[in-house]
């Protein structure tokens, strides 16, 4: 599969590997819908390989996979990946996340994890570590530094509220005229 946004929200996306089959994100979740089935062909040959011509070949076509509609809307997705992105360079984070949510329906409109990473080269670098210090990475240290990368913690990490969740209780209470 081509993601012709690069790392437009990768850690939701997530890719592929080499035989197509979803290893993180939504192509991993929905792998079997979007993977579709090969198509095939048999030919009839002799011993060492040559086609016969009285044989009958048989071709099955390949189906396409289903497609997925995510509620992300793409330039919403586009100025959250730049903020966070401007974040990260004025206060040296070392990441920054954020969610937009249509309050009403609760549909995600944006969610991104910055720095993401390319897509459709899910194996390079992260953009924190220096090229020396990834170059000198085992092959069993980089699995485990791609898989890092390719974690999107919005959803597979603990967090805890703390003092934001403050702000939840005092809303409800607001909205229900008991404070």
């Amino acid at each position: 599969r081509i993601y012709p946004y690069d790392n437009f929200a990768s850690h939701v996306i997530g890719h592929t590997n080499v035989d197509n089959l979803g290893i993180s994100g939504l192509e991993y979740k929905f792998n079997q819908e979007l993977k579709g089935i090969d198509g095939t062909l048999k030919i009839f040959t002799d011993a060492v390989g040559r086609e016969l011509p009285y044989g009958k070949n048989e071709r099955v076509e390949p189906t396409d996979g289903q497609n997925v509609y995510l509620t992300v809307d793409e330039v919403v997705q586009f100025f959250t990946q730049k903020n966070l992105q401007k974040i990260i360079e004025e206060y040296h984070a070392k990441r920054a996340m954020g969610i937009v949510m249509e309050v009403k329906t609760g549909k995600i409109l944006a969610m991104e994890t910055s720095p993401g990473y390319d897509l459709n080269n899910p194996r390079m670098k992260p953009q924190a570590m220096s090229e020396e210090t990834y170059n000198n990475l085992t092959t069993e240290e980089k699995l485990t530094v791609w898989s890092e990368m390719w974690k999107n913690p919005i959803v597979a990490e603990v967090y805890e509220p703390g003092s934001i969740f403050k702000a939840v209780t005092a809303a409800a209470g607001l909205e229900e005229n008991v404070v």
